[in-house]
């Protein structure tokens, strides 16, 4: 049996004065590329999530169909499960992107690979909370990375049913 993720997708798009913001467009892009890593915590927020995403053996790229594709005016940014919550997952990648406006940052030559796990992808939301401290509360931030840090302990704690199948019944 295959296992599909449950993928999404984000469009944005730049305009100033009804035409399209190429040039802000490019910095918003670099923005979300500098802050990936940790985006990806509250864009893959569970432990299925980085299992998912692993099978389908995906490159990060950035291009024609790739997990974030820039043209002109829209980005697409794909590097979300459906599981995520909407609302966090657009105030995040909205920060990133104005902070790469603010900062006039440009696109990376090399994309580094993703976090593997959610163990990963906290510890890279951990050390790049600077981003997101104004569009998210302080508290909630601590309440929700604890409860992350929770539940990524008492998943890995646990003995599936394939190791199960495999150790118990030799």
């Amino acid at each position: 049996t295959t296992f599909t993720p449950n993928t999404a997708e984000l469009r944005l798009t730049l305009t100033k004065g009804g035409v399209a913001a190429e040039d802000e467009m490019q910095y918003f892009a670099a923005g979300v590329m500098e802050h990936l890593h940790a985006i990806t915590f509250l864009t893959f927020n569970t432990i299925n999530s980085y299992k998912a995403f692993a099978k389908r053996n995906v490159q990060l790229k950035v291009g024609h169909d790739g997990l974030i594709n820039l043209n002109k005016e829209r980005l697409y940014f794909r590097v979300m499960d459906s599981a995520s919550c909407p609302y966090l997952t657009l105030a995040t990648v909205i920060s990133a992107g104005l902070d790469g406006i603010k900062k006039k940052m440009s696109m990376p030559d090399k994309v580094q690979p993703l976090p593997k796990n959610l163990a990963e992808a906290i510890d890279a939301f951990e050390s790049d909370l600077s981003f997101i401290k104004h569009v998210v509360s302080p508290e909630f931030l601590e309440h929700y990375v604890e409860h992350m840090i929770n539940h990524n302990a008492r998943v890995e704690k646990a003995v599936t049913h394939e190791e199960r199948q495999l150790y118990f019944f030799v």
